[in-house]
């Protein structure tokens, strides 16, 4: 049997290597890697079976990278089945420079994005704070306070809470500097937004802060220390069996997905970590609206009065989309997401507004719909207006910061702000949209 298994070898042709270059005998699908395939050993040695041939990763990482490469040549293929829920592909091993290169490729993805989506009939374009001369009346009222007050520090602090604060000033340096100056931070208008976080409370959040930037933590490590913590300080009052039963509330909604009913096609499928949404229940100058809800929402995609499917937020009505990166990360894709929410809010009020047979309430009358955008530290404030087919995505205002205690105190009054405007302006609009197009709608069913 030896002598046999030395003839067979013996008889074995050395296989010819190809003569490449580097680069191609790794990347290219043309020139991939020969091997030696050696001649089967006569039948009567079936121990001596033919080596199985292993399969590479380097011909699909090359495919992959392509891919990539081509992802965004065309929105319509890319993203024409906006129902289907997206699933990771089936990955290989990319080599380090083939990560590092569809890394850099990915993130230029968003910006790809938000350019092809101002070329539709239906479109995105992007706008800045600074560029005052297009912005709607609203908006610039309310960007003028912010410059004016909150920016600068003026009158975040309710007058209220001033004494609480003469005893403080040893917790941190920024206190001295609040009661250096109190007729400057302190004022009664101040108070009618809401409560003023305690001194201890303000340091928590810094601290906690300053403990998520020092170990680099991730989107979920802010989220839960930090960023949860501010929109509780601002937006729940917690008293024993009240803390939850207030009109404007918040919540975690990083599994809720875009309807494709409202989703701008050419947009990718995105989400949001938080939202600041309406619980009717809680009305109590409207204790109908629920039920007026209901039997509209019945009539509407997958029976919700919102833009996502989400069973948690099906009638409950969104205000506001908060979207969450890491300090210097995915500010572009942050961008993205939120400018696809707000477009797709944009939306539905519009064919909200369409189901109403007369004239009716119109998006002029709130001028716009807000957002924010939180990387790190940075909390960021966009807001989004509609021009016929035309969304305006305006950005870049930073409404505070939690790396320092002034910070933290210009973000809880401007989150109260803006539940201010959810209160007074947002909601009475709504509610009247709601009950037009209710009723409406009704009457053209009984006709």
């Amino acid at each position: 049997m030896a002598q046999d298994i030395d003839h067979w070898l013996l008889s074995v042709e050395a296989a010819e290597v190809p003569n490449l270059r580097p680069e191609e005998s790794f990347w290219s699908k043309d020139c991939k890697r020969k091997r030696m395939r050696l001649t089967p050993p006569p039948d009567d040695e079936p121990e001596m079976a033919s080596p199985k041939k292993r399969k590479t990763g380097y011909a699909t990482a090359a495919s992959a990278h392509s891919e990539t490469e081509a992802s965004l040549s065309s929105f319509d293929e890319q993203h024409g089945d906006n129902n289907v829920t997206p699933r990771p592909r089936h990955t290989t091993r990319l080599s380090r420079s083939a990560s590092h290169h569809s890394t850099q490729s990915g993130a230029s993805s968003p910006r790809k994005h938000l350019a092809a989506m101002n070329l539709f009939e239906r479109r995105i374009k992007m706008g800045n704070f600074s560029d005052t001369g297009m912005m709607p009346g609203s908006l610039l009222a309310l960007r003028q306070r912010l410059v004016s007050q909150l920016l600068r520090g003026r009158k975040i602090l309710g007058l209220t809470s001033k004494p609480v604060f003469q005893q403080v000033d040893v917790l941190h340096d920024d206190f001295g500097t609040l009661m250096a100056d109190a007729d400057f931070f302190f004022s009664t208008e101040r108070d009618a937004l809401g409560t003023t976080p305690t001194p201890d409370d303000a340091m928590y959040i810094l601290e906690s802060a300053a403990e998520c930037a020092g170990h680099d933590q991730a989107e979920c490590g802010w989220s839960s220390d930090v960023h949860h913590e501010i929109l509780s300080q601002a937006l729940r009052r917690r008293q024993p069996g009240r803390t939850y039963k207030t009109l404007v509330k918040f919540m975690a909604c990083s599994t809720a997905t875009l309807m494709k009913e409202y989703k701008l096609p050419s947009a990718p499928d995105k989400k949001v970590d938080y939202c600041i949404y309406l619980d009717p229940a809680y009305d109590t100058d409207d204790p109908d609206m629920g039920n007026l809800i209901d039997n509209l929402r019945s009539q509407l995609p997958l029976y919700s009065i919102n833009i996502t499917g989400e069973i948690s937020l099906l009638k409950t009505p969104l205000a506001i989309p908060i979207e969450i990166k890491r300090s210097g990360e995915g500010g572009d894709d942050a961008a993205l997401q939120v400018a696809t929410w707000l477009e797709a809010q944009m939306e539905l009020l519009h064919r909200l507004i369409s189901r109403c047979a007369s004239s009716g309430p119109s998006l002029d009358d709130i001028g716009f719909m807000p957002g924010l955008i939180i990387q790190g530290h940075s909390w960021n404030f966009v807001a989004a207006t509609r021009r016929g087919n035309e969304t305006v995505i305006w950005s870049d205002m930073c409404v505070g910061s939690t790396s320092d205690v002034i910070g933290i105190y210009q973000i809880v009054a401007f989150l109260q702000i803006l539940r201010q405007w959810v209160v007074e302006t947002y909601w009475p609009w709504l509610k009247e949209l709601i009950r037009r197009a209710h009723f409406d709608a009704s009457a053209s069913d009984n006709t």
